[in-house]
């Protein structure tokens, strides 16, 4: 298990790395696939041997582990419904209080309904805290980043006008961005007029918005920059 667990916490740095970094080359498909079978093949372990996670002898470091690659595994597949309520009916009770994992939960539940706003507060929740593993702030800067363009992309149908003013402060708020310039760069990049004039501004437009094709920066992806590779397979 101890194996499968570093295995699965290498191949979600390598995919995080690959994103961000044009000099980190990897096959994308390979380590993804490699990223889902092993931590599909650690967690069907962790369910076929009840005392791995009922045994309440299980230290609490281990426990932490056992959770947080059952709150990895989430994320990955955030899209899978299925994924999530066989997750559900196989964890104890208790583990559905835990801070973390609770919150990765909701995020979960959230994205059945696309709420992209309130799925960027928890993971702004998320990021912030002292008890979010590095390892899981990879997985979140990922889902952030579709989270916010999709977010994006709503805005700009619901609001599509040619008199439509947004001001970039708020978008900022709205998608967990501390510098307004770097909203700025992302309107820019999925091809929205910035209004500048009218007081730091963007048009939103259902008609110029294209997906963006960088992966934006954000305050989660910043942190995890400054983990190092030994600290993120280790234990």
């Amino acid at each position: 298990m101890e194996i499968l667990a570093r295995c699965s916490r290498y191949y979600m740095y390598a995919h995080y790395r690959h994103l961000t970094n044009s000099k980190f080359v990897i096959n994308k498909h390979i380590n993804y696939t490699h990223l889902q079978d092993s931590l599909a093949s650690l967690i069907g372990l962790y369910f076929d041997h009840d005392d791995v996670i009922s045994n309440q002898m299980t230290s609490q470091h281990s426990r932490r582990v056992h959770m947080d690659m059952l709150a990895l595994y989430l994320l990955i597949n955030i899209d899978s419904q299925q994924t999530l309520l066989h997750v559900l009916k196989k964890v104890p009770e208790e583990w559905r209080h835990d801070s973390t994992f609770s919150k990765v939960i909701k995020l979960c539940l959230v994205n059945v309904n696309k709420n992209y706003y309130n799925m960027i507060r928890i993971i702004q929740d998320l990021a912030t805290s002292s008890s979010c593993s590095g390892i899981l702030k990879f997985a979140l800067a990922i889902v952030l980043a579709d989270a916010r363009e999709e977010f994006l992309k709503t805005l700009c149908f619901s609001h599509h006008s040619k008199m439509t003013r947004f001001p970039l402060s708020v978008l900022s708020q709205w998608f967990y961005v501390n510098d307004v310039d770097d909203m700025k760069q992302f309107c820019s990049e999925h091809n929205l007029d910035l209004l500048l004039e009218d007081g730091d501004a963007v048009k939103l437009s259902k008609v110029q918005f294209k997906p963006g094709e960088n992966f934006p920066l954000c305050p989660v992806i910043q942190q995890c920059n400054d983990f190092d590779l030994s600290n993120i397979i280790s234990f």
